[in-house]
Formats: C-alpha cells, sequence, structure tokens
C-alpha cells in the first residue's frame, strides 16, 4: 500500500500540466522590456547619471516614454532599467503617487 502512494506521488508531476519552456524566454520581462536585450534596442531611455552601482560593466537608464503609466490602477512613478555588459539583467518599476 505505501509504494502505492509513493508511486502515485512521483506520477502527479509528470500527468500535471505546466508551463512550457519553449517561450518561456521571450516572455520573461515587463511589457516591451526583455531580459538579455541591448539598451540599443529600446527608444526614450535616459541614462541614469546617478548609478548606484560602481560596477563599470553594468549601465544604468531611466525609462522617459509616456506609454506605461499604471499597475493596477496605481500610478507608475518610474521604470529603471540596469544592464550587465550590454545585456537587460535588472527592471525596476517605482509606483505611488
Amino acid at each position: 500500500m505505501k509504494n502505492w502512494i509513493l508511486y502515485v506521488f512521483l506520477l502527479i508531476p509528470l500527468i500535471s500540466k505546466s508551463q512550457s519552456t519553449l517561450n518561456l524566454d521571450e516572455k520573461n520581462g515587463y511589457k516591451e522590456f526583455k531580459f538579455g536585450t541591448s539598451p540599443t534596442y529600446y527608444q526614450n531611455l535616459e541614462k541614469n547619471k546617478n548609478q548606484y552601482s560602481k560596477n563599470p560593466d553594468i549601465e544604468s537608464y531611466y525609462y522617459i516614454g509616456t506609454e506605461h503609466t499604471n499597475i493596477a490602477n496605481v500610478d507608475i512613478t518610474s521604470i529603471q532599467l540596469d544592464f550587465y555588459k550590454g545585456k537587460l539583467f535588472d527592471i525596476s518599476i517605482g509606483l505611488g503617487e
């Protein structure tokens, strides 16, 4: 009986539906900002002059466009994109009034 229960628990992951990994990389990011892309891929970026990281491989930009104004009726105050060696690795979204 215990073996039967063990087999059931081992089979559950095999028969359950999960997200496909085929398009997972294409979906990663926020709106049109996708991880792994270059800053030259985007318009309306302004270089962050007060970059918090002293790492020379990290560049930080602010999105200054007007397309993204809220998330679930909460105003977006800023969108910061950080690039490591020219590839997007961090998206920070400021929310508030």
